[in-house]
Formats: C-alpha cells, sequence, structure tokens
C-alpha cells in the first residue's frame, strides 16, 4: 500500500465514487497493528487474497456485509459512553478537521471520492462557512482600535 506525502500509511477506501487513498496516520500509531494483521492475513492467504480495495475486511479478504461494520460501530459507541453519532456522520467530520486544518475544497473533494468540487462545497458548506466565520473574527480582532471612552 502505498505511503502518503507526509509518510502515513494509506488504506484504499470505496466510497460511492471512484476508490480514493485515504491517509490514516502516521508511523508508530495504533493503527499499524491494524496494517500488520491485514499483511498477516494477506500472507496466510497468498493467491487467494481477493484484491477487493476494501477497508472492513474478513481475516480471508472477504468484505463483511455494510450492515454488520455499521451494528459494531453502533456497539462501540454506546459501549464508549460517547453521545450517538452515526457512522456516515464521520466523514462529515473528517471533511471538517481537513478543511479546518487547512486542506483546500479540492484536496477534499479528491480525498471523498466526490465527482464534482460542486458536490463537495454543497455538502460541507454550512461547515466551511462557520470556519471563515472564525477566520474572520480573529482577521477583526487584529486591526487596532481606539478604546470606547466611557460615558
Amino acid at each position: 500500500m502505498p505511503a502518503g506525502s507526509n509518510g502515513s500509511a494509506a488504506w484504499s477506501v470505496h466510497a460511492q465514487a471512484p476508490l480514493a487513498w485515504l491517509a490514516i496516520s502516521r508511523p508508530g500509531h495504533k493503527s499499524d497493528e491494524a496494517h500488520s494483521t491485514r499483511v498477516r492475513w494477506r500472507q496466510v492467504c497468498g493467491d487467494d487474497w481477493p484484491d477487493t480495495g476494501l477497508f472492513f475486511v474478513r481475516p480471508d479478504g472477504s468484505p463483511w456485509h455494510p450492515q454488520t461494520i455499521t451494528d459494531r460501530f453502533d456497539h462501540l459507541v454506546a459501549k464508549s459512553g460517547l453521545p450517538p453519532v452515526r457512522l456516515h456522520d464521520l466523514r462529515h467530520c473528517a471533511a471538517t478537521y481537513l478543511r479546518h486544518g487547512g486542506a483546500d475544497m479540492k484536496e477534499v473533494q479528491e480525498t471523498f471520492g466526490h465527482a464534482t468540487m460542486a458536490l463537495t462545497s454543497d455538502t460541507y458548506t454550512s461547515v466551511i462557512l462557520e470556519l471563515q466565520r472564525e477566520n474572520a473574527d480573529a482577521a477583526a480582532d487584529l486591526i487596532p482600535r481606539a478604546k470606547a471612552k466611557a460615558a
């Protein structure tokens, strides 16, 4: 699997759009354990390993049913005591974090495999406007102002 430009591990992730490569961690991160496990599974299967490009697979490389993944995620969220969140909501969180971290709209589009930048923009505009408002407020705070006189 290719490495991201920052040396992170990259996994092929199927979305509703074409395949996208998603950098998921820095070397030495706990996710390296998942990568090592997958490598071992692949070695055991040898030529029988189906190269599907899917992220969530069984030890033999075959895909899990999407509902199985969703059910497991829901169980882990409930067990953790976190507020309820849908698995799909994590896409929105990731897009928000990418934008807040400095990624431009084109990078978000490519990461999520959207066919057009308009789709990405339309989907995440409300979140992005909040980020822009924060930036505008921060810029406005830099403008020197005379102190208001007490009445």
